[in-house]
C-alpha cells in the first residue's frame, strides 16, 4: 500500500506540482516584462506551432499537448531589441529570482507547519527550477523542444559580458 501511495504521490508532484512551479518562474519573468515594458510577450509551454493559447493583456500562453509542454517554456517579446540593457537583465533576472522567492517561501511554510506534504515537494520543485534556469548552462535536451538552449543563467552571464566588453 506505501508502494501505490508513493507512486501517486510522485504522479501528483509530476504532473501537476512541477508545472505550476514552472508556471511560478515564467510570472517571474511575465511581471517583469509587465512593469518595464509596453510590449506583448508570448509564453510557449513545450512545442512548437499552433496550441491552446491563453490571453491575458499582453501577455499571451500557448500550451501544447506534448508531454514535454509540463517542463519547459520559453518566452518571447514583441521586439527584444527595442530593449534597454537593464530590462532586458531584470526580464531574464526574473524567472530564477521568482524561483528562488517561491522555494523560500514554501520552505518557510514547510518549517512553520512542520507538513512535509506539499511544502516540501513544492520546495524542492522551486529549488531545482532555480538551479536549472540559474547556474549558466544549457537546458537538456530532453526539457528543450528545440533542442539545448541557453537557460537564464547563461543570458545573465552573456549579458553581463556584452556590458563589459
Amino acid at each position: 500500500m506505501e508502494v501505490v501511495s508513493f507512486i501517486i504521490r510522485f504522479l501528483l508532484y509530476l504532473l501537476v506540482a512541477a508545472p505550476v512551479c514552472l508556471v511560478l518562474h515564467e510570472l517571474g519573468h511575465a511581471a517583469m516584462i509587465l512593469a518595464l515594458t509596453r510590449q506583448r510577450a508570448v509564453f510557449r509551454f513545450g512545442g512548437q506551432g499552433k496550441g491552446h493559447e491563453l490571453r491575458l493583456g499582453r501577455i499571451t500562453a500557448v500550451i501544447h499537448r506534448e508531454i514535454h509542454a509540463l517542463f519547459f517554456c520559453s518566452y518571447r517579446l514583441q521586439d527584444k531589441n527595442a530593449l534597454t540593457w537593464n530590462q532586458d537583465l531584470w526580464i531574464t533576472l526574473g524567472g530564477p529570482l521568482s524561483s528562488l522567492l517561491f522555494t523560500l517561501l514554501f520552505a518557510a511554510i514547510w518549517w512553520r507547519t512542520a507538513t512535509s506534504d506539499p511544502w516540501s515537494a513544492l520546495t524542492w520543485i522551486n529549488l531545482f527550477n532555480f538551479i536549472i534556469s540559474g547556474v549558466p548552462g544549457y537546458y537538456p535536451k530532453v526539457f528543450a523542444a528545440r533542442g539545448e538552449i541557453a537557460n537564464d543563467g547563461l543570458q545573465i552571464v552573456r549579458l553581463v559580458r556584452s556590458r563589459a566588453g
